[in-house]
């Protein structure tokens, strides 16, 4: 009580104090904020700060009541995530094979691997679509292939078996598709 928030932020975030200070200044009535702040043991953690301006009954300001939350614990674990991420996507992106995932519209929502060189299109253009649109982008026809939306939906459900696919891609050049069910 009666300290300044300057008083406790690391100062690698003094600049941010500093812009936030000048943003209440020129009316901002609250802001929350995270700032690495250094305890008294020597060590660092995270802060979550609430800050909201007082005004008095003829709307002047008259102060500023703010609320801090220990939040060292989400930022570990978030930064644990994104390496994770990382990795993960370092060993799907060099894959040989193509790795994909279908949501229940039975829409490609993950696709990786060697998608260029085996398809000859980026991943971005799979993305948001059925196989039976992949197979359009592709030029192949639907006769040509076992797999169909209405066949994967029926698979999904186990109603069908296990399914193997063959199709042309591009002149000599065929594709084996795999579904097998868990």
């Amino acid at each position: 009580i009666g300290r300044s928030i300057f008083d406790f932020i690391d100062t690698s975030e003094l600049p941010k104090a500093f812009e936030n200070k000048k943003a209440f200044l020129s009316g901002l009535k609250n802001r929350t904020t995270i700032y690495k702040t250094q305890k008294a043991d020597g060590n660092f953690i995270w802060l979550e700060v609430k800050a909201n301006i007082l005004f008095d009954e003829n709307n002047i300001t008259s102060g500023m009541i703010a609320s801090y939350r220990d939040i060292t614990d989400r930022i570990k674990y978030q930064q644990t995530l994104k390496e994770s991420e990382e990795k993960y996507k370092i060993v799907t992106d060099n894959i040989p094979d193509i790795i994909y995932g279908i949501d229940s519209e039975l829409k490609f929502n993950f696709i990786a691997g060697n998608v260029k060189s085996i398809l000859g299109i980026e991943p971005e253009t799979i993305r948001g679509k059925t196989f039976n649109e992949l197979f359009s982008l592709l030029n192949i026809p639907e006769d040509k292939t076992n797999i169909s939306d209405l066949n994967l939906k029926l698979i999904l459900k186990k109603k069908l078996p296990d399914f193997d696919t063959v199709f042309k891609i591009k002149k000599n050049m065929h594709r084996w598709w795999n579904k097998i069910l868990l």
